[in-house]
């Protein structure tokens, strides 16, 4: 019987949770392991993939939402059920139907069952359960290269992937346009996106993104990568001199609220669209600048192109 891989908790925000996704997919994909992400959600509904399955379902022969597996989860998530007194606590749950009528309070629910499967398989609550649990840090692994889980793959009914270094790269890249089929936005959002996009282009033949940043950065790593506008405002204009042969255009994306008179005599369009319509336009830039994030990173993984990291305030193009 295959592993059922499971990634129980969430790692950070979307575009953290969108590469988690994204290297434990590719690995269930070469693997051929079915796989489920509780930690998705409430980004699900956001992706033509997600918000089509409860449970991030990955199942490349079909069959495992009438395995023993499934069955097995699916006692335990009845047993969660009752806990918290669900209305149809009396109810033999099937997987099948809950991944088939699929409600936003269904989502929330699992999402919240992750954190309680992953208590229970770390303090062994049910000796009969067999089910391995990893965790790492912000160290990367590459899954196939980490002996317990091979281990485990041959031993445990269930494998729980939590952390945030779990990385197959191999895998990511070889099935990248599966991957990106699974995490593409609505035809609406894409509407959206080519909207922002053809706008800031007017303005110039080559399109800069720049990604400010700040907010949670003032704290994350003592505000290492926290800068202030002027730093922006700095290295947009060694791009007009770095590229004074060409008509430059910025579409400058953040994490709060900015206008054009932020960057005053720059030939810029801030966006004020939501985080994930602002992650898909920076992929559609020429080149991308901002500080180490995962969000430029996930953009360049969309739609390769030139990133210029802003690992420092002197960083220039």
């Amino acid at each position: 019987m295959k592993s059922l891989l499971i990634v129980p908790a969430p790692q950070g925000q979307l575009a953290n949770r969108l590469i988690n996704l994204a290297h434990i997919r590719a690995f269930a994909i070469e693997k051929k392991l079915p796989m489920i992400h509780c930690a998705f959600y409430p980004y699900t509904e956001l992706f033509e993939g997600p918000k089509n399955s409860l449970f991030c379902l990955y199942d490349d022969d079909g069959d495992f939402l009438k395995s023993p597996n499934a069955q097995k989860l699916a006692q335990l998530y009845s047993h969660y059920r009752k806990t918290i007194g669900h209305p149809d606590d009396s109810n033999e749950i099937d997987l099948a139907t809950l991944e088939r009528d699929v409600t936003p309070q269904m989502r929330e629910e699992f999402f919240a069952f992750g954190f309680v499967l992953r208590a229970w398989v770390k303090e062994r609550v049910f000796s009969s359960l067999s089910a391995s649990y990893f965790e790492l840090g912000n160290d990367a692994e590459q899954i196939d290269q980490y002996p317990p889980v091979q281990e485990a793959l041959a031993n445990s009914d269930m494998i729980l992937l939590d952390g945030w270094g779990w990385r197959y790269e191999y895998g990511v890249h070889k099935h990248r346009a599966e991957i990106l089929n699974y995490l593409n936005l609505s035809k609406e959002d894409h509407t959206k996106v080519n909207t922002l996009v053809a706008f800031a282009r007017a303005k110039g033949e080559l399109l800069i993104g720049v990604h400010v940043r700040r907010g949670d950065y003032q704290q994350w790593l003592d505000g290492k990568y926290f800068f202030e506008l002027e730093v922006f405002r700095n290295v947009m204009q060694s791009a007009l001199r770095r590229y004074s042969d060409k008509k430059i255009s910025f579409l400058v994306c953040g994490t709060e609220k900015m206008s054009e008179s932020d960057f005053a005599g720059l030939p810029v369009t801030v966006s004020t669209e939501e985080p994930h319509i602002d992650l898909y336009s920076l992929a559609q830039c020429d080149i991308t600048v901002g500080p180490p994030s995962t969000f430029t990173a996930w953009a360049c993984f969309v739609n390769p192109h030139p990133h210029l990291s802003l690992s420092s305030p002197e960083v220039i193009f």
